[in-house]
């Protein structure tokens, strides 16, 4: 089982948010690399190579949005008509008392509901 990287727009997002730590990969003209050993150093000191933005794993981001920022986030199960399972995001801030169910939309997976998730837990990160 592998896990999730975030899509570019979330890189993007969490590189405008200050996020910088030890990932892999990266994101170049839309597409996902792998760093170079070397070159993962250098990431961490601006969170650019060559242009490139880190693409870390969901968790990772997850990790650090809980740790650093105060917000929890994850994806929520939910069962329709007793056969349909979808998927919803949830947010949690404790320090500035906020709580979010969702967007009122449906999501297919897990790491769908969960990106979504990141991004809005992200627009909310102060600076």
């Amino acid at each position: 089982m592998e896990e999730e990287l975030i899509t570019f727009e979330t890189a993007k997002l969490a590189k405008e948010k200050g996020f910088v730590k030890m990932t892999a990969n990266c994101y170049g003209d839309n597409m996902c690399y792998q760093l170079p050993e070397g070159e993962i150093t250098n990431a961490l000191k601006g969170n650019t190579v060559k242009g490139y933005v880190l693409a870390p794993t969901q968790s990772l981001l997850q990790k650090w949005l809980r740790e650093e920022k105060d917000f929890v986030v994850n994806s929520m199960p939910s069962i329709r008509e007793d056969v349909v399972i979808i998927w919803y995001f949830h947010i949690i801030s404790f320090k500035r008392a906020n709580h979010v169910v969702g967007d009122g939309k449906i999501y297919k997976s897990y790491e769908e509901a969960l990106e979504v998730g990141l991004q809005e837990a992200l627009k909310q990160v102060k600076g």
